[in-house]
């Protein structure tokens, strides 16, 4: 209401301005005052005019730009891990080298915890069914944040559990299409997550979809990664997709 209250005051004193430039104008006797006068009126009612068109269509442009805000679309990236090969042994016996390990991942997105796997005991081939991840995200931050980064942890009782190695996934940019194949498990970044001898590889079944329109109010409920935010974490209840009757929320 006031940009439209605004734009008629304006529109109001242009044509006010105007006709007090050419009533003075007619006050004149003399014909240069007179048609310098008459000249400077149409010239500001001209320019008024020009004013008033203009922040009409940025007012038009303005409210374009809020309802394609409000009807952002969320994208949903899919993911499924389903088994490793030939991972590196962290578990030693009290006389003897390294000879298994206790894998687990755990799953992160532009600094934001997802979830983890279960722990799979005394594997270097192991099989996770708890497999399932499911979270948002907008494409202005998928063009940023386009990999989900993989970190396998070997879990220990009495002691830390020691990093594995890091996988990194990209994120597919065609849309519904399920991409599955082997991700080499590599050394990982460099500090309290870097495994020099980092072995082995992990199948990996990764999809993006779109979501309808109706779905972004459900999603909204989900921290969305983006370039302004990028670390944090996740609300714990969407760190793994719940199961039902052993069918995986994602699948349903």
């Amino acid at each position: 209401m006031q940009k439209w209250f605004l734009a008629g005051c304006i529109a109001f004193l242009a044509s006010s301005g105007s006709w007090l430039l050419l009533k003075f104008a007619s006050g004149y006797d003399r014909k240069p005052f007179h048609q310098i006068f008459q000249l400077f009126a149409f010239t500001a009612h001209e320019v008024s005019g020009a004013v008033v068109f203009y922040f009409l269509y940025y007012v038009s442009q303005m409210e374009e730009e809020d309802e394609n805000a409000d009807a952002v679309q969320f994208l949903e990236v899919r993911l499924k891990i389903l088994e490793g090969r030939s991972l590196v042994p962290k578990d030693k016996r009290i006389f003897g080298r390294q000879k298994t390990s206790d894998p687990y991942i755990m799953i992160y997105h532009a600094g934001n915890h997802i979830g983890q796997t279960g722990v799979v005991r005394k594997s270097l081939n192991p099989v996770w069914s708890d497999n399932h991840f499911v979270f948002p995200i907008v494409p202005r931050a998928l063009a940023i944040f386009d990999t989900v980064e993989l970190r396998l942890f070997d879990r220990d009782r009495f002691s830390t559990d020691d990093i594995m190695g890091t996988v990194f996934v990209p994120i597919p940019r065609i849309m519904d299409m399920k991409i599955s194949t082997w991700y080499p498990v590599v050394c990982g970044r460099v500090g309290n997550f870097f495994c020099r001898n980092a072995t082995g590889k992990v199948k990996i079944e990764i999809e993006l979809r779109t979501l309808p329109h109706s779905s972004s109010s459900r999603s909204s409920q989900y921290p969305i990664a983006s370039p302004k935010k990028s670390h944090g974490l996740w609300p714990k209840r969407f760190h793994r997709s719940k199961k039902k009757n052993g069918v995986p929320a994602s699948g349903r």
